[in-house]
């Protein structure tokens, strides 16, 4: 009947039109030129139907019959017809639901892939990240400006224990599995001795399933000596620092893209060329001293022992009045762009302070 009406004469055209602008079911259906030649060859096989029906009843002597027959064929042929929930199906684009496969997909086309189609649909679309960078949870009570902010034992698993809580999903012994809708991104600032602490999740005592992937950020040399000139440091130069993924542990697999703003493609393991800001820089958040510390409050932890490179600083106490960088070692907004834009991210859980949330607004428009 459907291809009756639809590659009969003069509706070809129709059809081939609506198919090639995703029309939605309802438009599809809508369509002069092929909703009269269904309706009218829907009518005339109802009547057909019926007709024949009609005829076997009285050939076997139950005339009696015919009126309950009639009901009977009218509703058979209601349950025969096509539900508008299986019509989508014969149709192709994101109206219709269905999922959609690396090969039918082009351009933005491949951005609406579901992931809510399990083992037909290959790509992650719009997770919620949570992001955890250790160089903004706290600071150093002295010197912070030449020691890497310390780990406080047990913040960062207050924060993922509430996250667990929150957005896992329990299996049939009531266990948390890890969410599919999830990612996490957490910044070790250099110091890989925080890798346990920072890739742990736990349900009570036990450690919840997950795959995790290690993405090197490495930034340039010219950047760092530029602001160990302005700290008066000396000495190395360290460029590296490691921000571990976690999701489930089936994995996450993203639309292959160029960077934003560093060569290579968000396939690699590594960002690298990236350029520490300058302390001075407009965009670098600062504040009076005073107002810091007690931003900070109990943020701000005593490190015992002597600070790198300290015999080029005198380390004195500073004026309340004078205005100083809230994170002395934070990276560039360009990296956080890279991770939100690349990494499938369509909203964000920012664990520590920063311009995450911003970056999602601009994302949108």
């Amino acid at each position: 009947m459907a291809k009756d009406a639809c590659f009969g004469d003069g509706h070809w055209s129709t059809l081939v039109s609506l198919v090639k602008n995703r029309r939605a079911l309802t438009e599809f259906l809508s369509a002069p030129t092929i909703n009269q030649e269904v309706t009218d060859i829907e009518e005339k096989y109802n009547a057909e139907i019926k007709e024949k029906k009609k005829k076997l009843k009285l050939a076997a002597g139950e005339q009696h019959e015919e009126e309950e027959a009639d009901q009977k064929a009218a509703d058979e042929d209601d349950a025969e017809e096509p539900q508008d929930a299986e019509l989508p199906h014969m149709l192709v684009g994101e109206d219709a639901g269905l999922p959609m496969k690396e090969q039918d997909l082009t351009g933005d086309k491949r951005e609406k892939a579901r992931i809510n189609h399990p083992g037909e649909d290959p790509f992650c679309t719009s997770l919620l990240g949570h992001f955890f960078d250790s160089k903004k949870c706290s600071e150093a009570a002295s010197h912070p400006h030449l020691r890497a902010p310390p780990l406080k034992d047990g913040r960062v698993q207050k924060l993922l224990s509430a996250i667990v809580r929150v957005r896992f999903p329990t299996n049939a012994d009531g266990a948390p599995t890890f969410s599919t809708s999830d990612i996490f991104f957490m910044n070790d600032g250099g110091r890989p001795g925080h890798h346990n602490q920072l890739s742990t999740l736990k349900a009570g005592d036990d450690a919840i399933q997950k795959c995790e992937k290690v993405l090197t950020v490495i930034y340039s040399e010219e950047s760092i000596a530029k602001r160990k000139e302005k700290n008066r440091q000396l000495g190395a130069i360290k460029q590296t620092e490691s921000i571990y993924m976690l999701m489930c542990p089936t994995g996450c697999r993203v639309m292959k893209k160029a960077r934003l703003h560093h060569e290579g493609t968000n396939r690699g393991d590594s960002i690298y060329g990236v350029a520490m800001p300058s302390l001075d820089s407009r965009t670098t958040w600062a504040m009076p001293v005073k107002e810091k510390r007690e931003l900070y409050g109990k943020a701000r932890i005593a490190v015992g022992g002597q600070a790198p490179e300290a015999e080029v600083d005198s380390g004195g106490r500073k004026s309340d009045s004078l205005t100083e960088p809230v994170f002395y070692h934070s990276g560039p907004y360009s990296l956080d762009e890279e991770l939100v834009a690349r990494h499938a991210v369509g909203a964000i859980n920012d664990l520590t302070p920063g311009f995450l949330g911003y970056e999602i607004i601009k994302q949108s428009l």
